[in-house]
């Protein structure tokens, strides 16, 4: 090598680096012509211990294990990383969303159906008084049929991403409710 810089090239160091180890009294230095031996350097580098971290630990094969490991657990972290922002896409897609969200959502659905089934004796008992037992069926069937409609579509839970791929299960559950009444 021709100046410290060739030399800082050829050995994966700085200038600076050869400049620290040219001050050392057993460092090869320079060679006649005012240049630099690389493999005089190299060999003195290697005996002593010295280079780049990088370099030094490629030649360590205790380590090959470690870094292994190592290139293993980026790796792992990446498609973590990966699988996160996946995640997030979903769910601002609407394609995901928190259980407590959809559970609170068809909750609340439900909620709204069992109180209007609880209230139907009170809007149907006057209508039912006096009907024979055919007639009041019909008149009980009828208000069951208006809970479950309404039920169907409840108010605002058309408004969540959810309920489209939901709407459909509901609708096969309200079918075979209204056959069984």
């Amino acid at each position: 090598a021709s100046s410290t810089k060739a030399l800082a090239a050829e050995l994966g160091c700085t200038r600076r680096t050869i400049a620290a180890w040219l001050k050392r009294p057993d460092s090869p230095g320079r060679t006649a012509t005012g240049g630099f031996n690389v493999a005089r350097w190299r060999a003195w580098l290697a005996e002593n211990g010295l280079g780049s971290r990088a370099a030094s630990a490629d030649r360590d094969p205790r380590l090959d294990p470690l870094k292994r490991e190592k290139l293993r657990l980026q790796s792992e972290k990446i498609a973590f990383e990966t699988e996160a922002v996946a995640i997030q896409n979903r769910v601002a897609r609407g394609e995901l969303f928190s259980e407590q969200e959809v559970c609170r959502v068809i909750g609340n659905a439900y909620s709204a159906m069992i109180a209007a089934m609880r209230q139907m004796k009170h809007r149907i008992s006057a209508q039912v008084c006096g009907l024979d037992s055919g007639a009041a069926e019909k008149v009980l069937r009828a208000d069951m049929l208006e809970c479950l409609r309404r039920f169907e579509i409840p108010a605002g839970m058309e408004k969540h991403a959810f309920f489209g791929p939901l709407r459909a299960q509901l609708e096969a559950l309200h079918a075979e409710i209204r056959e069984g009444l």
